[in-house]
């Protein structure tokens, strides 16, 4: 195809040379398996059943909503879910995934083990004759909402009932779906860009989002109205990119493993891989660089801190500079996950130690602020430092 305008000749790009940047008419949602929980995709039955579990309480302070517009939210993301996966409806009334501007939603239904019954033996039934308990219950549910087929980004949302919150089932299954969400098509989603939201008033999940790899990077002036005194909150807005995320870090911080069935694992885990061997040599040869400049030092003969004598990082100084470590030898990560034990994102419960907080955000595995990429120091955060507020000269 040609534009002659002007007298020009241009070649215009046709939409069969670039790749398809919208979603699929039907979609499939893939099981997800935890080590405290597993994600099935969520049914209106689980739907209804989030009443039971009270999962609506306390929305004001978790999300910035009210209890029935969260339950009418979540009820509009099942809804949406079923019928793109081709469910429940028919097919004249299925959205129109083929225009860059739909949004779909995927959700998943969190369950967790029954706990044994000490009444009756597992497998056997009551003198009444009903059936056994089931092997799993209900305990929230899992969102990818907003899902954008031409920006490739999508919104995480996390729904649990209210005896489940505090217990690290969110830290079990939001990095379980990051990584299918960051895994390449037609794996995964192929997402560039995962966010989430939350009002600034709850302060204890902003540092659990930060240990996940979250970054605190937009706020939402005035966005979220709270009934309870009648004021406007701001809307905090963190997010992560595909680059930055460590499939490992994410759940090794918090004593959790990945689980190489689980869609996405493979190709993140091969992924991570290659990235460590890029940047090995690349320390390396800095090593070496640096080894063959010191020649003939009684400095370079003795081998600095962090040196093993033969121009290689020791462990720890790799560690240090950023390298990721596999979950079995994370001495940084079983401490985080300890010091992290009692802490959750769903439900406000003790205030997070900030100092904790901050020592895992600077033990990623992506590095120290100074190798972080440019776009996430915007210059706005650094007005104000180093300013004389007394007025002084």
């Amino acid at each position: 195809m040609h534009d002659t305008r002007k007298g020009e000749i241009r070649t215009m790009s046709t939409p069969h040379d670039e790749p398809e940047r919208t979603l699929p008419e039907v979609i499939t949602i893939p099981n997800i398996k935890g080590e405290m929980c597993e994600l099935r995709p969520a049914t209106w039955a689980d739907c209804e059943r989030m009443d039971d579990i009270h999962a609506f309480d306390d929305a004001e302070v978790i999300t910035g909503k009210s209890s029935r517009a969260e339950r009418a939210a979540v009820r509009s993301w099942v809804s949406r879910s079923i019928v793109w996966t081709g469910g429940g409806t028919s097919a004249g009334a299925m959205p129109d995934y083929s225009d860059p501007e739909s949004r779909g939603v995927m959700a998943w239904s969190m369950y967790a083990p029954e706990r044994p019954s000490s009444a009756a033996p597992q497998g056997s039934d009551d003198a009444g004759g009903h059936a056994e308990e089931p092997a799993s219950h209900l305990i929230g549910m899992i969102f990818l909402v907003d899902i954008d087929g031409w920006g490739k980004s999508a919104r995480l949302q996390v729904v649990l009932g209210i005896d489940y919150r505090g217990r690290g089932y969110s830290r079990d299954a939001m990095p379980r779906v990051m990584t299918y969400g960051f895994a390449p098509e037609p794996v995964g989603l192929g997402l560039e860009r995962i966010w989430l939201s939350l009002p600034d008033a709850n302060t204890r999940n902003s540092s659990v989002y930060e240990s996940l790899g979250f970054d605190l990077t937009g706020r939402s002036r005035n966005a979220m109205w709270d009934g309870r005194d009648g004021t406007y909150h701001d809307l905090l807005i963190f997010d992560e990119i595909a680059e930055e995320y460590d499939p490992i870090r994410s759940l090794a911080a918090f004593g959790l493993h990945n689980i190489i069935d689980n869609p996405g694992v493979k190709e993140a885990l091969a992924a991570r891989e290659r990235t460590m061997e890029i940047a090995q040599r690349t320390a390396d040869g800095a090593d070496g660089t640096n080894a063959a400049a010191g020649a003939g030092s009684d400095d370079a003969v003795a081998g600095g801190a962090g040196s093993d004598g033969a121009g290689r990082a020791s462990g720890a100084d790799r560690a240090n500079r950023g390298f990721s470590q596999a979950p079995g030898a994370a001495d940084a990560a079983t401490s985080a996950a300890s010091s992290a034990a009692g802490q959750d994102a769903d439900l406000p419960g003790g205030t997070p130690d900030e100092e904790t907080s901050s020592s895992m955000h600077t033990e990623w595995a992506y590095g120290d602020d100074a190798s972080r990429q440019p776009e996430k120091r915007a210059w706005w955060r650094n007005l104000g430092r180093n300013r004389n507020r007394k007025g002084d000269a």
